[in-house]
């Protein structure tokens, strides 16, 4: 039981994190791409777990307060990992009670299967964003945050 814990913690850590980094670059470039993919996502769990609209909704808001508390840790803590990670576990440990407490024992054990093979997925593409991006791996010149530099470090 501790490791299905454990490893929903890293899953949901690392869920977090990538919804993060994908908002914060959506919100650079102006736009509603992060809100498409959420409506997908929802639609997607809805499909797949046999949710009713309370049960979606519930998450909703599950997910909207969990996403808040850990932007407040990144602001609180800044670079220090270990102290996020400490505090991200709390955070994702009340989070996932609640979404037991509003799914059935069935759904749930489905909603972790998923949640586990998105972190493999995510793995498999190189991380939280680590993977190469399409037309060559390159920012465009002046763009994103590598402040003109290619993904692997050097200048243009």
């Amino acid at each position: 039981m501790k490791r299905i814990f454990a490893l929903s913690f890293l899953i949901m850590f690392a869920m977090m994190m990538s919804i993060s980094a994908q908002d914060n670059q959506g919100e650079r470039r102006g736009g509603g791409q992060n809100a498409e993919r959420q409506a997908q996502r929802y639609e997607q769990l809805k499909k797949d777990l046999s949710l009713n609209d309370k049960q979606v909704d519930s998450l909703k808001v599950i997910d909207t307060q969990r996403m808040t508390q850990m932007r407040d840790l990144r602001e609180k803590y800044g670079e220090d990992r270990e102290k996020i990670t400490s505090e991200a576990k709390k955070v994702t440990d009340k989070s996932n009670a609640r979404v037991k407490s509003v799914l059935t024992a069935d759904q749930y054990k489905k909603y972790l299967e998923a949640q586990e093979k998105a972190a493999a997925e995510r793995r498999e593409r190189g991380g939280q964003g680590g993977g190469q991006r399409q037309g060559g791996g390159q920012r465009p010149p002046g763009g994103g945050q590598g402040g003109g530099q290619r993904q692997g470090g050097g200048p243009l």
